[in-house]
């Protein structure tokens, strides 16, 4: 798919000598948007992301806030294990929402609840180490096995949850849970993955310390 009024255009699979995971089905990075609304998807699947009231920064990201944030239509199934992480830039830490969520009557997500960085999926939250800072990139990830499910929060994973599989095929939010959600993220979104196969920790390090971004 072509679009154009490019703000600024790089090789995504090549930036820095570092290649993104094989099979990702969403990158979105700050370095590499489009006007006209949309957020242009690097994996070459076409899953682009729609603004709706949300901003883009060529070295921030996506900024969304109580009423901006964005959509991709067709939400990316993790079938038989998968990897979601982003960089995230939050202004505050004390109210409790998701980030990034593929909603349907389940659903996945990573979310901030308070000073906690979370993943989610059909109602069960798991917590990642550490603590989120405010006006701070911190990196997230979930990241599921197929069987269970990890937070990480700056390449550091918590405990884990069972979960089945992330089959979730309804529209993305960024910013929120849903439309009409009460609790809306507010801050900066950058180089979201989502990666239908478990990368691992290591992995989701390789990810955090290589992906193209001015956040760490």
């Amino acid at each position: 798919m072509s679009i154009g009024r490019a703000l600024r255009k790089i090789n995504p699979a090549a930036a820095g000598g570092w290649t993104m995971p094989a099979g990702t089905l969403l990158w979105l990075r700050s370095n590499y948007t489009t006007g006209g609304g949309l957020w242009e998807d690097q994996s070459g699947s076409g899953n682009h992301a729609t603004l709706a009231g949300a901003t883009l920064g060529a070295a921030s990201g996506l900024y969304t806030s109580s009423s901006g944030y964005a959509t991709v239509a067709d939400t990316p199934s993790l079938s038989v294990s998968g990897t979601i992480c982003a960089w995230i830039r939050p202004t505050g830490v004390s109210s409790n929402p998701l980030f990034v969520s593929g909603w349907n009557s389940v659903e996945y997500h990573l979310a901030t609840y308070g000073t906690l960085a979370a993943s989610g999926y059909n109602n069960q939250q798991v917590g990642a180490p550490g603590t989120l800072v405010a006006n701070v990139w911190q990196h997230v990830a979930l990241r599921w096995t197929g069987s269970l499910l990890y937070c990480l929060l700056d390449g550091s994973p918590g405990s884990s949850i069972a979960a089945s599989a992330l089959t979730v095929s309804q529209t993305l939010f960024l910013g929120r849970q849903n439309a009409g959600a009460s609790n809306r993220f507010v801050g900066d979104i950058d180089d979201l993955f989502i990666i239908p196969s478990d990368q691992g920790v290591a992995g989701i390090q390789d990810i955090r310390a290589n992906s193209p971004g001015t956040h760490a």
